[in-house]
């Protein structure tokens, strides 16, 4: 967005994440969309879109949300524990370096002071966010989608279903399964076609044709799932990457994550906000490593 646009930004029209519902929360996802990764060129991440997935984050990996996420209990699937250390880790990668922009210098002088505190590594790594959040976001994606195809694909990508989707050349079919077909599914592009096929909610549907269309218009690809599939073959071979691909992809993620959330989204979300409501964010932060909202360190926040 150019900054004649401000006018239209979210947070400019009295948009707060944590007071929406579930079809407000994804139209935020799909409009955040547009923005960060557009046809006239692709932008780095605003703080609209840090609070948007701090919040979200807060949504997904709270206790309660890591629970309803869950396929089984988590002593019956151990592997549970390093989904959610991995979706953990990319929310915090995404949420680096928040910071509202100064306004005057002397805002500006204070936040070379606090950056240049921190220890040397740690200040690139924080540059760096983004690029990392670019790799470590397929990893995520790839074990979303098998987690929801469970019934055909399990975490390891061994196929335990049958089930086929377009070959490369989308001429003919390309057949998995454990006896006919290939036994192995570590394709994302193919695991994205699986989904489709298997939906069954519409809303989420819906949701995600927006956003597959979006991807096509900008990539100029009319075939967006082969697209994807590309990037991550570009990650694998440690090719240079958009930096906002991490970005986009993690909204795929989430918009696949609150789907599941969303038959007791209201009743969650306001869990959620009570619960934090009792621990200010300052304050949680300094033991708890799954709170996420707001993205910076703000004293005055809250969640009226």
């Amino acid at each position: 967005m150019r900054p004649s646009d401000d006018k239209y930004r979210l947070f400019a029209n009295g948009v707060v994440f944590h007071k929406l519902n579930y079809e407000q929360l994804v139209a935020s996802l799909l409009g955040l969309s547009k923005t960060l990764y557009h046809p006239t060129g692709s932008q780095m991440p605003s703080m609209e879109h840090r609070y948007f997935w701090a919040w979200c984050g807060e949504l997904i990996l709270s206790s309660k949300g890591r629970f309803l996420l869950r396929p089984k209990p988590i002593r019956e699937a151990p592997e549970e524990d390093d989904y959610e250390a991995l979706f953990s880790a990319v929310i915090h990668c995404a949420l680096a370096g928040s910071k509202f922009s100064p306004k005057t210098m002397m805002e500006a002088r204070r936040e070379d002071i606090i950056e240049s505190l921190h220890p040397y590594h740690d200040r690139h790594l924080v540059r760096e966010s983004m690029l990392l959040l670019s790799y470590m976001i397929f990893p995520l994606l790839d074990v979303t989608l098998k987690r929801l195809c469970s019934n055909f694909v399990d975490i390891g990508g061994n196929v335990v279903g049958d089930f086929e989707v377009p070959d490369r050349r989308h001429v003919s079919t390309q057949k998995y399964g454990p006896k006919n077909g290939k036994n192995r599914c570590s394709s994302v592009r193919d695991l994205l076609y699986l989904f489709t096929r298997e939906n069954k909610d519409t809303d989420l549907e819906v949701a995600l044709e927006k956003f597959i269309d979006h991807v096509s218009v900008v990539t100029g690809d009319p075939k967006p799932y082969d697209c994807i599939g590309n990037w991550r073959n570009i990650s694998l071979h440690g090719q240079k990457m958009q930096l906002t691909i991490g970005g986009i992809l993690l909204n795929l993620c989430l918009l696949l994550s609150l789907a599941r959330l969303k038959p007791t989204f209201d009743s969650h979300k306001n869990e959620v906000i009570r619960s934090r409501s009792q621990f200010p964010a300052v304050a949680a932060r300094n033991y708890d490593p799954w709170t996420y909202y707001p993205p910076v360190e703000d004293p005055w926040f809250d969640f009226s």
